[in-house]
């Protein structure tokens, strides 16, 4: 019985203290997780050896069909301080305690958000201008501090340095933020200076995966086609704009096409998604009627709070 896995790894790179996330998938001929988590934690030394990184931390394995937000195995020891046998048993006992404290805790109470009047009528997926959008969801959310970002040169440089001409609300929004804001629910927003460092990670993530796989269409294939158009492989025209704590990344799709601009979930595991939002203006003006509709999220999934800071609830 062959099983297909995906393991999401942290590490840090030499000489550098920032941490980074990569997912890498694979298949062992086994069923039992010992040999499974053998199998994952062999890739994710190679890859760690290939790029000069170094395994920090926990990792997190998801198997065929797991996709939930909690069907993943936690993954301690990967430095050699544990067997995989112990690490397989660590592993389902916190899997087995996650499920059982959800099952267990009550439903969430609903918090009230601030409505200013008029606000979500004027902010459609139409919005007039990102600039104006994302000033309401600042007034909206006064109390996060939502730190100013980049200045337009610094901006300007790691844009030549993708070798992609972005959009001028792509552009704006790295002058708005500084990162570290959760703007949608599991995505904290990169800064700029973060921008470069996803994306050569996914690069080195996806020349791992096609040393292993020579037989992968070539990125050509999903490079032609048009914005919003599913992609297995990480293009140079996807610009990350948010990460999450799994590997996956929120990315304006840079392609050409009627959805230029568009913004897509992207992870190595799993792909490229549909378009999520046809622009980044559409973005912010779904989190603005979300906050001030008491909506959701996601299909309905997830409802914001304001308090000390913007999060977001998982409806039950």
């Amino acid at each position: 019985m062959t099983t297909h896995w995906r393991i999401t790894i942290s590490s840090v790179q030499e000489d550098d203290s920032r941490r980074g996330l990569v997912t890498l998938k694979g298949s062992t001929s086994s069923s039992a997780l010992p040999d499974i988590i053998g199998d994952a934690a062999d890739r994710a030394h190679a890859w760690a050896d290939k790029f000069g990184r170094t395994l920090a931390g926990c990792a997190t394995l998801q198997l065929d069909g797991e996709d939930e937000d909690d069907d993943y195995y936690k993954i301690e020891g990967l430095d050699g301080s544990l067997s995989f046998d112990e690490i397989a048993e660590r592993a389902v006992r916190e899997r087995l305690h996650r499920q059982l404290q959800k099952e267990q805790s009550p439903p969430r109470s609903e918090r009230s958000v601030r409505t200013p009047v008029g606000v979500a009528s004027r902010y459609g997926a139409d919005s007039a201008g990102f600039v104006t959008a994302w000033q309401a969801l600042r007034d909206l959310v006064a109390d996060v501090s939502i730190v100013s970002g980049a200045p337009l040169d610094d901006v300007t440089k790691v844009e030549s340095a993708t070798g992609v001409r972005w959009t001028a609300d792509l552009r704006t929004l790295f002058m708005q933020h500084s990162g570290g804001f959760e703007l949608v629910p599991a995505f904290e927003l990169v800064d700029l200076g973060r921008v470069l460092e996803v994306r050569q990670m996914f690069f080195d993530a996806e020349e791992f995966v096609v040393e292993q796989n020579a037989d992968l269409p070539p990125v050509a294939a999903d490079a032609e086609r048009p914005a919003g158009s599913p992609a297995d492989r990480f293009l140079p025209q996807f610009i990350p704009i948010a990460e999450d704590n799994t590997g996956a990344v929120l990315v304006v799709d840079m392609r050409s096409g009627e959805l230029s601009g568009c913004v897509i979930e992207f992870s190595t595991s799993m792909g490229g998604s549909e378009t999520l939002w046809p622009s980044l203006g559409a973005l912010v003006s779904d989190v603005i009627t979300a906050l001030t509709t008491n909506g959701a999220l996601f299909q309905g999934k997830y409802r914001p709070e304001v308090g000390a800071g913007l999060t977001w609830s998982r409806m039950t």
